[in-house]
């Protein structure tokens, strides 16, 4: 993933476990996982060798009692001699995510080894490999999750992995055959910027700041993801050469991002720095 662009969110291990920041979207919207629309990096996706648990030492903190209790449900379809070293491993892949993706993939992965047709598992895996730049084992993961689960939450996430694919086309026609409507907002807004990312990998930068000019863009509420979502559209208002109304919109964002998700107060005065008159 490129500078300033952000990653999709995160899944169900990190809502209410022990990792109190949703994806690393911070991750986003340092843009959007930092909410920039432009491109992701290319990847070569090197991660199929699955450790065994015996072969990761656990945190000795980590309990598994951190998971969010809809997780734990899922995990009680497991034998009880193999749950809590499950449980465990799935927090120390979310408690690594962010500072060590590589490390988290390894977690996921011993998990998996011991419970691959848990959906939960294999979200894990998908999103550890996508934070690790390991797109089409990401993919191929969440496909997984959408089959076992019915649920297209984790769209943009799989589509954003097409795009490190290098195939913006195949993200776009992904998105397309979803139903916004279907989905909660923090992910319809990851699609929004997922798509706009896409455009931009093909050159339509019109057609990205389109995909960004939603309801939610003007509304009074802040959180994390309108953060993004506002960030992104800031960003691409200034890849088309409209610095005043992008320099408008990373005023708001400043204004309103104390946790600072974005880069943007420093995005702000490079790009007033940039524009003569501007103050």
């Amino acid at each position: 993933m490129r500078e300033g662009e952000s990653r999709p969110r995160k899944g169900r291990i990190d809502q209410g476990g022990p990792t109190t920041r949703a994806p690393r979207s911070g991750d986003r919207a340092k843009s959007g996982d930092r909410a920039k629309s432009g491109d992701r990096a290319k990847s070569g996706d090197r991660a199929n060798d699955r450790p065994r648990s015996n072969d990761l030492p656990i945190p000795e903190h980590i309990t598994g009692a951190e998971l969010d209790v809809t997780v734990t449900a899922e995990l009680r379809t497991l034998p009880e001699a193999i749950r809590e070293k499950v449980a465990r491993l799935l927090v120390a892949s979310a408690e690594t995510i962010d500072e060590d993706p590589a490390l988290a993939l390894k977690f996921a992965q011993a998990a998996k080894s011991s419970a691959a047709r848990v959906a939960v598992v294999r979200e894990a895996v998908g999103l550890a490999a996508y934070a690790a730049g390991e797109y089409s084992l990401a993919l191929n993961e969440l496909r997984t999750v959408r089959r076992l689960t019915g649920s297209d939450e984790h769209i943009a996430t799989m589509a954003d992995a097409e795009r490190g694919l290098g195939r913006p086309d195949k993200a776009l026609e992904l998105l397309s055959g979803v139903a916004e409507g279907s989905l909660s907002e923090a992910a319809r807004i990851e699609v929004r910027l997922v798509a706009a990312g896409a455009r931009n990998d093909l050159g339509q930068r019109e057609a990205a700041l389109m995909m960004l000019q939603v309801p939610a863009l003007t509304s009074s509420y802040w959180d994390e993801p309108l953060v993004r979502l506002r960030y992104a559209y800031a960003d691409q208002l200034a890849v088309l050469g409209r610095q005043e109304e992008a320099l408008t919109w990373f005023d708001r964002i400043i204004g309103n991002d104390p946790e600072q998700f974005t880069d943007a107060e420093e995005r702000w005065a490079q790009l007033s720095a940039a524009t003569p008159g501007s103050s």
